[in-house]
């Protein structure tokens, strides 16, 4: 864990207009002042699992604002694991900047050519026939290269869950076609790692303004936030990404009828 010292948490990242229950009440500090450093319960393995009622509480302590929310919302929660990382990053590369609509038809035609999904038989197809499936043809060179890595050894998706999450970012962007945001997703999601706050997100990012009723947020007043979710930072993008589809009508509070 990366460790906090005293003073920045008292270092004030800009002026906002805090969200509250009800109302908006101007604020000096976006970030929370606290006098105490991490509580010492911060390795413990409770702490390490996403959504915990520990890791919860951990946050409400670090940031009652977050807590206010947290309070506020339905409980967030993962989605269960349908798919091997391997097959989850494919189908990554497959989606990228189309909508969910057209995602699921070219990965249910990939999935029909490979049933498999395993990197060594999805290197041997003929690239046509990927292309065939809908994806154009530097998704296709991407996919391939990734599967031929697998396939080879020089990217070990069993051995990820062993590496720091900078080693496993690294490990993964070596890839074409694999950016951090992509990597960062996957260890969050696919490996339930527990500390990933990616600045790379917008959704994180416009959850995080729209706490704190700021106008921009920039890389070093994100990373002050990063390190004080820390680590727990999962569990916070979850409880983030909900803040920002509550501000744009997509999640109603707890209890709150849905339609």
């Amino acid at each position: 864990m990366e460790a906090m010292e005293v003073g920045e948490a008292l270092e004030p990242i800009g002026r906002g207009t805090a969200m509250t229950i009800g109302k908006e009440a101007p604020v000096e500090h976006p970030v929370p002042i606290h006098p105490t450093p991490y509580p010492t319960t911060s390795n413990s393995d409770e702490l390490q699992t996403l959504c915990s009622p520990e890791a919860i509480e951990y946050l409400r302590q670090r940031d009652p604002l977050l807590g206010e929310a947290m309070g506020r919302l339905d409980p967030v929660e993962l989605p269960k694991l349908a798919l091997e990382p391997f097959a989850v990053l494919i189908r990554n590369i497959a989606g990228q900047q189309l909508s969910d609509r057209v995602v699921r038809v070219i990965w249910g035609r990939l999935c029909a050519l490979c049933p498999s999904m395993e990197a060594a038989a999805l290197r041997a197809i003929d690239p046509s026939q990927l292309r065939s499936c809908g994806l154009s043809g530097r998704k296709v060179q991407y996919i391939q290269g990734i599967a031929e890595r697998v396939a080879e050894g020089a990217l070990g998706m069993e051995e990820l869950p062993n590496l720091s999450d900078s080693k496993a970012i690294q490990a993964l962007t070596a890839c074409s076609g694999v950016g951090p945001w992509t990597a960062e997703m996957l260890l969050l999601f696919s490996y339930r790692r527990p500390d990933i706050l990616s600045w790379n997100d917008l959704g994180i990012r416009q959850g995080l303004m729209r706490l704190y009723g700021l106008e921009n947020l920039t890389k070093e007043q994100f990373q002050i936030y990063r390190r004080r979710y820390s680590p727990c930072g999962s569990t916070a993008s979850l409880y983030l990404w909900a803040i920002a589809d509550e501000g744009k009508g997509r999640m109603k509070p707890k209890g709150s009828q849905r339609a």
